[in-house]
Formats: structure tokens, sequence, C-alpha cells
């Protein structure tokens, strides 16, 4: 308790400078155990088990099991889609 009444009758400037060097000091503690445990999670991260744990699905095996070749026979077939080229090409054609 003595050292609060002496650190009440400091100036204003001088108890200023204690207030900021104990904030850095804790500041830097503070860091060098945060920089430290994010180390060790890093080591003892695992990709796989992270992975299995998102529950991603594959798409790719959606579309072997669902065989679509691509995008747009998905959404139309593949006489619309010819359809649909020819009437570009003829559109092509009239304008030159």
């Amino acid at each position: 308790m003595d050292i609060f009444k002496r650190l009440r009758t400091q100036p204003e400037y001088i108890r200023r400078i204690i207030l900021w060097g104990t904030v850095i000091v804790l500041g830097l503690i503070l860091g060098v155990w945060w920089i430290k445990r994010f180390s060790q999670r890093l080591e003892n991260f695992s990709q796989k088990g992270f992975v299995e744990q998102l529950k991603i699905p594959d798409f790719r095996e959606e579309l072997k099991k669902n065989n679509q070749t691509s995008s747009l026979e998905h959404w139309w077939g593949e006489e619309e889609i010819l359809q649909g080229l020819k009437k570009i090409l003829e559109q092509i054609t009239e304008q030159e």
C-alpha cells in the first residue's frame, strides 16, 4: 500500500511513464505467450482431421454419379444447344 501512496505523490508525467511502461511490458508478455501458443497449435495441427470435421462434399464424385458431362447439357439437351448455335451462326452470317 505504501507503493500506491508514493505513486500518488509523484508528478503526473512520472505516473504516465510508469503506466505506459507497465502496459508495454504486459503487452510484450502477452504477445510472446500468444506466439508460443500459436506455434504449438500449428505443430499439432492435423490437416486430414480438419478437412474431415468440415464435412465438405466432393463435387467431383457427385458429377460422376450423375453422369453430367457439361453444365450446358445439364440445363439444356444436346438438340437445344445445337439449335442455339445454328441460330447464332445464321445471325452472324446475315450481319456480314
